[in-house]
């Protein structure tokens, strides 16, 4: 049986596309860059914010990358009243979080988007009691990005807890790993 599920935030759960798209847009116009356009934004994202930025100012006329640093700063300025902006659950989505509550599984969402906006985000669209655990980017803990295993490790840490799992035999549960519309599963023994 099942005891966790893990979801990527973006591009999984809910699209933030347009959130994404509208961020970029202004950190690239800071510059007298863009506007980007939806289809390179859908391309340019899944690594991390600072690879998106990168990517767009590469595409849209700083290939030397001379504004990197400072659009960085930008760009975390615009993202936290952005991060919001059209968000929202993909279909069917909400259900399945229903069902895994139903049944006891835990739902942990593990995002490479920063950790105050990913807190944010799940708490728009879900309310704030939907996920069992969300972690958002943490690689000043020393917690890798995605796909590094860090933040899979990290994560599921809590649920080898007797509490957590009212497992009280000791056994290893099972956990199921959702991310970029893949699913996968694995033992989770001793982590």
């Amino acid at each position: 049986m099942y005891k966790c599920c893990i979801f990527d935030l973006d591009g999984t759960l809910v699209n933030s596309i347009y959130a994404l798209k509208r961020s970029v847009d202004l950190t690239l116009g800071h510059f007298g860059l863009g506007p980007i356009s939806i289809e390179d934004t859908k391309q340019f994202v899944g690594d991390g914010y600072k690879k998106l930025v990168e990517r767009s100012l590469m595409a849209y006329g700083d290939r030397e990358l001379t504004h990197y640093k400072e659009a960085l700063d930008v760009y975390n300025e615009v993202f936290k009243d952005c991060c919001l902006y059209k968000v929202e659950a993909y279909e069917g989505i909400p259900q399945l979080l229903d069902f895994l509550k139903e049944h006891g599984i835990l739902a942990t969402v593990l995002s490479n988007k920063p950790h105050q906006r990913a807190l944010e985000n799940v708490a728009h669209v879900f309310g704030d009691h939907t996920f069992d655990k969300v972690y958002g980017e943490r690689e000043a803990l020393g917690i890798r990005k995605k796909p590094a295993p860090d933040g899979n490790a990290k994560g599921l840490s809590f649920i080898n807890r007797e509490e957590d799992l009212g497992n009280r035999t000791g056994s290893p549960g099972r956990y199921s790993r959702c991310d970029l519309g893949l699913s996968s599963e694995r033992r989770v023994g001793g982590i």
